[in-house]
């Protein structure tokens, strides 16, 4: 077993540390996901908008009976499960799970990051490459060797069949 954790994109380390030190660093907050019937679905909703603990949060997912939010990590996990559990029975929850961001999850969204910065860094050299005066130069006319390919000029005009 390690005590530090690296995650690389395109052969850079982009972050090292524990991994209890990344998920808290880059973590997107606490995950909640909860299952609900689906005619449940409006009234946990509408809870969301007034409770104290949920309104801070964001949903990510709504489908079927399942719903998935985040709540920022500066909301304490005894806050959390004690507003479940005092209306799950309300707001029709069957099954609900309180996690952290998981490692995989923070893996992604970090060589996500990498991936989206490299390709606009391939893009802006792809076009400044494309723009250069130099490239046009060529453009301008055709080299007479190409003109005198017997390859592009067919000697007798195709007939129809």
């Amino acid at each position: 077993m390690c005590d530090r954790t690296a995650i690389m994109v395109s052969g850079a380390i982009k972050c090292l540390g524990t991994i209890t030190h990344l998920k808290n660093k880059f973590g997107t907050g606490i995950q909640v996901q909860m299952r609900v019937e689906e005619d449940e679905i409006d009234s946990l909703m509408g809870f969301f908008s007034v409770s104290s603990v949920f309104s801070c949060g964001h949903v990510d997912e709504v489908f079927g009976g399942n719903i998935k939010i985040t709540i920022p990590s500066c909301i304490e996990l005894s806050k959390i499960f004690a507003e479940i559990e005092s209306r799950k029975r309300e707001l029709g929850i069957l099954f609900y799970s309180v996690s952290q961001s998981s490692l995989e999850q923070i893996f992604l969204s970090i060589a996500g990051a990498g991936a989206s910065t490299l390709a606009h860094q391939d893009l802006e050299a792809s076009l400044t490459h494309l723009n250069s005066p130099s490239n046009y130069a060529s453009l301008k006319e055709p080299s007479p060797r190409l003109l005198a390919s017997p390859h592009l000029v067919s000697p007798k005009p195709l007939s129809p069949r």
